[in-house]
């Protein structure tokens, strides 16, 4: 049976969304850094704050779809013991893109007022009123995702009402992904003595 070609149509979106993704991801993440420090000066602001989580959504998507897209067609290569260095770098965009996503969440998690980050005391009685009232509250989001998911945890933004339950599970995300990298590293270097 004869495969289909693409349309127009499903070839530009095909390139725009894959063509030179690294360089486009680093494209992203100069634009959700800057975002990050508006959402930082402006978090009391939500005429400013909802579209900038939108546009962290869009973001989060798209790089979903492009570690889809590079783990789906260069796993072969990544595995081989020829590409180790292609493998690190991958995986620290993977890593980053995983970051970014996580920390959006956490986003999402204090604009539905579920839960939040604070500089503050933690406390087990979590009252959504407290998104709004708590005067040290954090919008480090970034910052807090990735001590969680490297497991260094700093101990100076405490999670509070839904926010804790996703910081452990960013913890573990961030554990076993870093184990999964050592082994396949390790395993590429003695593929790569053996030969």
């Amino acid at each position: 049976m004869k495969e289909s070609r693409p349309t127009k149509k499903e070839s530009w979106i095909k390139r725009f969304l894959f063509d030179k993704p690294l360089a486009k991801f680093v494209f992203f993440i100069v634009v959700y850094i800057i975002l990050i420090i508006i959402l930082e000066n402006t978090a009391e602001n939500f005429k400013i704050r909802i579209p900038i989580t939108i546009v962290h959504v869009i973001l989060a998507t798209y790089l979903i779809l492009v570690m889809t897209y590079v783990i789906r067609h260069s796993m072969t290569k990544l595995v081989s013991s020829r590409h180790s260095k292609e493998l690190i770098i991958y995986y620290v965009v993977f890593l980053i893109g995983i970051i970014i996503i996580l920390s959006t969440i956490l986003n999402l998690i204090e604009l539905s007022r579920t839960g939040y980050i604070t500089y503050g005391t933690c406390s087990d009685h979590f009252n959504p009123l407290m998104v709004t009232q708590d005067t040290q509250r954090s919008h480090s989001f970034f910052y807090f995702t990735t001590m969680l998911f490297t497991t260094l945890g700093s101990g100076d933004i405490c999670p509070m009402g839904t926010a804790k339950a996703f910081s452990m599970i960013t913890a573990i995300i961030g554990h076993v992904l870093s184990v999964i990298l050592v082994a396949l590293i390790i395993n590429n270097h003695f593929k790569l003595k053996e030969e």
